[in-house]
């Protein structure tokens, strides 16, 4: 997936939606369909850095959360490396400095059914 498909998905949820105050971290899930993957965005009202269960939490769901990456038959590893480096990429651009992205205490990747990779 390019930068400009993630930061054009991202950019219309900074702009559109206005998470409340208690929304302190966010997950970027990953899911594998029969069509190939797909990502999706959370918030959570609570954090625990010792404990990934927080990422379950969907306090946050924005209307156009689901990004859909095709790519079937990809390597899961290539899949999560990519959209790793979206969001490393993503938080250096302007657009990320006072978002409510920025405000977070955490932001976080993974699968479902996996490992959760901290970003922030």
């Amino acid at each position: 997936m390019t930068d400009k498909i993630f930061n054009d998905w991202l950019d219309k949820i900074l702009i559109t939606e206005k998470p409340s105050a208690d929304i302190v971290a966010y997950y970027f899930g990953i899911i594998e369909t029969s069509n190939g993957y797909e990502m999706y965005l959370v918030g959570s009202n609570e954090f625990d850095a010792d404990d990934d269960d927080w990422a379950c939490n969907a306090d946050f769901e924005p209307k156009d959360k689901y990004l859909k990456l095709g790519q079937a038959g990809a390597d899961w590893e290539e899949i999560l490396s990519e959209i790793k480096q979206n969001i490393e990429n993503y938080i250096q651009k302007p657009d990320y400095k006072n978002s409510f992205l920025e405000k977070a205490k955490a932001i976080a990747t993974g699968f479902d059914e996996g490992d959760l990779y901290r970003i922030k």
